[in-house]
């Protein structure tokens, strides 16, 4: 038992030698701002490395640098059909699918676009939870009587 300790304690002190050896480089990201009456509610990592937070005053995304908030107001009535961001999602064309108090919503991030697609029943609006399968389908929790329903990407969804 003695000779196990020691080989594992010689072995644990050669790897820390080896990693303080070589240099890593670090960058120190700033804090995201934040105000007090602002509640984040859900956040996601793109696949570009992307910080997307969803808050009640709207989508937020945060590259390490800066903040950029994109939510309906005077100026951008129809951009989402209520600031309140409860989900992300993302699909395989790099889409984000967001959950609101009122909808639900695509995103493309390439052309800067929002589409919202209204579910057909009342109690289908607050979209609390979204998650996108291997085979392109976003599913959706909602307060529907079963709780869930699938959305599946159709051929004229692929251009929002």
């Amino acid at each position: 038992m003695t000779k196990k300790l020691t080989l594992f304690v010689a072995t644990l002190f050669i790897y820390i030698l080896s990693v303080k050896a070589t240099t890593q480089q670090f960058r120190k990201l700033s804090t995201v701002p934040a105000t007090h009456a602002e509640i984040y509610r859900c956040i996601f990592f793109d696949s570009q490395g992307l910080l997307w937070i969803g808050s009640d005053s709207g989508l937020k995304c945060y590259d390490g640098y800066e903040m950029k908030t994109y939510r309906s107001n005077a100026y951008s009535p129809q951009l989402l059909p209520n600031n309140t961001v409860l989900c992300i999602t993302e699909d395989k064309i790099g889409r984000l699918w967001l959950g609101t108090h009122n909808g639900l919503v695509c995103f493309d991030k390439r052309w800067n676009t929002f589409k919202t697609y209204n579910l057909p029943k009342h109690n289908q609006r607050i979209i609390y939870t979204l998650f996108t399968d291997r085979e392109g389908r976003v599913w959706i929790g909602t307060d529907s009587a079963n709780g869930q329903f699938t959305f599946v990407i159709s051929k004229e969804d692929t251009d929002v």
